[in-house]
């Protein structure tokens, strides 16, 4: 919220309103997503899965989708109740900072505490830099894609499937480093390179899925414009996964070499990233292999 005042208003006081619908789709998401999230994870163990290729990706895609319903309701019950909405919004917000403030407290003396906070904060400040400036992206480059509109249908859908390729490559190298099985300093990645590759390939398989599903709905599947989306969706996976492959490795050395915590630290900032690459990747396809479908 703060870091985007800069690029989009003059006052933060123009932003209220939204900060108090972002801190209520917060409060109301934590309170959802995180008992959901502890049930898929501990169902993935407990039932023999691997939890950096299968329950990972699969939590992160249900839990987006539950953040995306908590800020819609908070909307819709934001700009159709008036004045009754705005009270009960600020009273739960106002409930939210007060737990914050107590949970602070009893936890100030706590040597994990102030770790994850710290890095939770150092991480997010990261995470709102690069989200503005994926933002800054996509809005210069709707006037590019006024023609192309399937690629703003596919646009969500794409930004997931690389956000989990960078989700499951991160969570396989920190995994393998804090095993052991993997040599951070004399950089054996190739040990998991099978693992990165069938990653790559089945992130490849739904790019063509999504162009499939469009153009079927958009244009009955004719051959020619099926075959133009599906060769720039194909070079837009080609950068957008290279990017985020590399990003995933930068990461997990460093996680590793300072001894982060990935969780709090390492996927936060590798999930913003990989936004930012695949809309940046889309603007150079584009200029490479300008379309019209």
């Amino acid at each position: 919220w703060v870091a985007s005042i800069p690029f989009f208003y003059t006052s933060g006081f123009d932003m209220l309103p939204s900060l108090m619908v972002l801190v209520l789709t917060t409060g109301l998401s934590f309170l959802v997503v995180t008992p959901f999230s502890t049930a898929i994870v501990s169902s993935g163990y407990k039932g023999g899965m691997d939890l950096d290729v299968m329950a990972h990706p699969v939590e992160s895609t249900l839990t987006d989708l539950m953040i995306t319903t908590c800020y819609v309701l908070g909307l819709h019950f934001y700009f159709s109740f008036g004045s009754i909405a705005y009270t009960a919004i600020a009273v739960f917000d106002v409930l939210c900072f007060v737990m914050c403030a107590i949970l602070a407290f009893l936890g100030r003396r706590s040597s994990d505490f102030l770790n994850t906070i710290k890095e939770s904060l150092m991480a997010l400040t990261i995470c709102s830099i690069v989200v503005n400036v994926t933002g800054i992206l996509l809005l210069n480059a709707s006037t590019r894609l006024e023609e192309i509109k399937e690629v703003f249908i596919v646009y969500p859908a794409l930004i997931g499937t690389v956000g989990h390729v960078g989700l499951m490559v991160g969570s396989v190298l920190t995994t393998g480093l804090a095993l052991g099985s993997l040599n951070a300093p004399t950089r054996k990645f190739t040990l998991i390179a099978p693992e990165i590759a069938g990653i790559w390939f089945g992130s490849a398989v739904i790019f063509a899925l999504f162009s499939a599903i469009t153009s079927f709905f958009y244009h009955q599947m004719e051959p020619t414009l099926f075959l133009r989306f599906t060769v720039f969706l194909m070079l837009v996976n080609v950068l957008a996964c290279l990017a985020i492959l590399l990003i995933s490795i930068g990461i997990a050395m460093l996680t590793y070499a300072r001894g982060l915590d990935p969780d709090a630290f390492a996927m936060p900032i590798r999930s913003s990233l990989a936004d930012c690459a695949t809309t940046a990747a889309i603007l150079i396809a584009l200029t490479i292999f300008p379309i019209v479908v």
